[in-house]
């Protein structure tokens, strides 16, 4: 197994704020929902900036959207900004983000929803730490068997599937590009925010996320 430079690139990407949780519209107002998203983006990039002390080379973070992010924001947590250049899907967003990966020489790429509910630094460390190896795969799935992480070594030509049944999905493709598959059962990865259903469940209340400072990172 080959090991490589351990450079990697967080993408995580964040969607039109016009169509932010559209799922939670029927109990939600679009401020309301836009609040939500800034709360999780905060919380998960917080949570990833900790754990940088713990790694000796290079993470990044990288936002793929097509909304505006606070410069403060960004230049205070060295964040890149990729436009999603208009794509319809997941897919198409993250395919983007390959294609920058590779062209700045990150040696491995990772996907995480912005949405995740309460993501826990020991799960994203065991998740994202180096060493990255030549042809390695890494998934986490949703409780629904979608894909809620994602790791893969560049170069490679792995062709993203997110959508239904996604975790499936992208296991069929790391077998047929013959790489070294990884699952990883991660409790606080599994669960996101995605439907009313979801809100009964999590740890925070409208009320909570409105009594707190969060920063507006995209507007």
């Amino acid at each position: 197994m080959t090991e490589l430079d351990n450079n990697l690139l967080i993408t995580i990407p964040i969607k039109n704020l016009k169509f932010t949780k559209s799922r939670l519209g029927e109990i939600l107002s679009l401020n309301q929902r836009i609040k939500i998203t800034n709360f999780l983006l905060f919380q998960l990039i917080s949570k990833i900036n900790n754990l940088k002390k713990y790694f000796g080379r290079v993470i990044n973070i990288a936002l793929i959207t097509s909304n505006k992010v606070s410069t403060d924001f960004i230049n205070q947590n060295k964040i890149i900004i990729i436009s999603d250049a208009g794509s319809k899907s997941l897919s198409e967003a993250i395919l983007i983000a390959k294609d920058f990966a590779f062209e700045k020489k990150y040696r491995a790429l990772c996907f995480l929803p912005s949405d995740l509910e309460k993501p826990t630094e020991e799960d994203l460390k065991k998740f994202i730490s180096p060493p990255y190896h030549l042809n390695e795969m890494r998934i986490c799935p949703s409780e629904n068997f979608g894909t809620n992480a994602l790791l893969i070594s560049l170069p490679n030509d792995f062709e993203f599937k997110f959508g239904k049944n996604s975790f499936h999905k992208h296991i069929k493709v790391g077998s047929k590009l013959k790489l070294e598959k990884n699952i990883f059962r991660l409790d606080s990865l599994t669960f996101d925010i995605d439907e009313p259903k979801d809100l009964t469940q999590a740890w925070f209340s409208m009320n909570h996320i409105s009594k707190i400072n969060t920063p507006k990172i995209i507007f």
